[in-house]
């Protein structure tokens, strides 16, 4: 039967094995549901290149205004220019490519130190002392779309199923115990 959905439990990486054909209903992977710890540059750009639907949050978005990064700017705030191949910040200037990083696959942007350290919005901006820098992956637009995806809800009857039997198994150990009523409200409230 095609279109069974999967929920990828036992590695960080979804790798080939992911679609691998299911020899015992002959069914191959199209959508995945994960936890943000999967949801890495590496395991978007992998779903896209198979054409498999990915439901799991940005393992970045999920630490998002913690630490370092709290109080500070997100890069979506940042406006990307592809004509000219910068960004703009918020107090408008322009942030331009500095280099690529061949390693990682991004080009990393930047802003002159002599206008980001008089910028009113730098402690809004970076912890840095100088200045401000952005990352771009060079599939960035792929994974732009991957992450729209990834952040939607699941559409299909099939998929809906497969989020909330998830929804049971990660929540059944953590409710043991409680009474019925509480636990169906938990699993409402996800």
């Amino acid at each position: 039967m095609m279109g069974r959905k999967a929920e990828v439990q036992s590695k960080l990486f979804m790798d080939s094995s992911m679609v691998k054909v299911d020899a015992s209903n002959n069914s191959v992977v199209n959508t995945t549901i994960a936890d943000s710890k999967y949801g890495t540059v590496n395991n978007y750009l992998s779903c896209n290149d198979r054409g498999i639907n990915s439901h799991f949050q940005s393992l970045e978005s999920s630490s998002r205004g913690t630490g370092r990064q709290k109080g500070i700017f997100p890069k979506e705030d940042f406006i990307f220019h592809s004509e000219s191949n910068t960004f703009t910040c918020l107090a408008g200037n322009t942030l331009m490519l500095r280099k690529y990083n061949k390693h990682r696959s991004h080009y990393e942007y930047i802003c002159p130190k002599s206008i980001c350290s008089k910028c009113h919005l730098k402690s809004q901006c970076t912890r840095s002392k100088t200045r401000r820098t952005l990352k771009r992956h060079i599939r960035q637009s792929e994974l732009d779309l991957m992450l729209n995806q990834a952040n939607s809800k699941p559409h299909t009857a099939a998929e809906v199923k497969v989020a909330h039997k998830r929804s049971i198994r990660v929540l059944r150990p953590i409710c043991d115990g409680l009474s019925a009523q509480l636990y169906k409200t938990l699993l409402t409230v996800k």
